[in-house]
């Protein structure tokens, strides 16, 4: 079996156990559509919850991510690639349903930090999950070869 294909099945296996954890908890959302983008719940988001970090998606330190919890969210963003050390986070309120750029849905983005370190980015994230926050990251694309 190629690596691609063991990729594949794992990827099919993750999304069987993102179906098993939802009907789990029928509060959280399975997605959301934010900005033209759709955002997923995190693959693995009970393991997570229950302390394993080894679980956490990629895209938390490489690219972007949202905490969301019912009533407000946080959009983590790496902002310097080259160093991998400088995050910066916003917050902003949570209206529910299929948000998009109209003046009226738009939220108000409060920034919370700038130049936030990859380790003090790390220890916001496992604070947010303490109080009940769900990862969402921007649904992964599969390209056939």
């Amino acid at each position: 079996m190629g690596l691609l294909d063991k990729v594949r099945k794992n990827l099919k296996k993750e999304d069987v156990e993102i179906e098993e954890e939802n009907e789990e908890c029928e509060c959280r959302e399975e997605f959301f559509i934010f900005y033209d983008k759709k955002w997923v719940i995190s693959p693995f988001m009970e393991e997570i919850k229950k302390g394993d970090v080894s679980k956490i998606p990629i895209e938390c330190m490489l690219t972007h991510y949202i905490l969301k919890n019912e009533l407000d969210c946080y959009y983590i963003s790496l902002m310097n690639n080259e160093t991998g050390d400088e995050y910066g986070i916003w917050q902003f309120d949570w209206h529910g349903g299929e948000m998009e750029q109209d003046e009226k849905l738009e939220p108000e983005f409060r920034e919370i930090s700038l130049g936030m370190g990859a380790v003090d980015c790390a220890k916001f994230l496992r604070e947010r999950l303490e109080i009940g926050y769900d990862i969402y990251i921007e649904e992964r694309i599969e390209v056939e070869t």
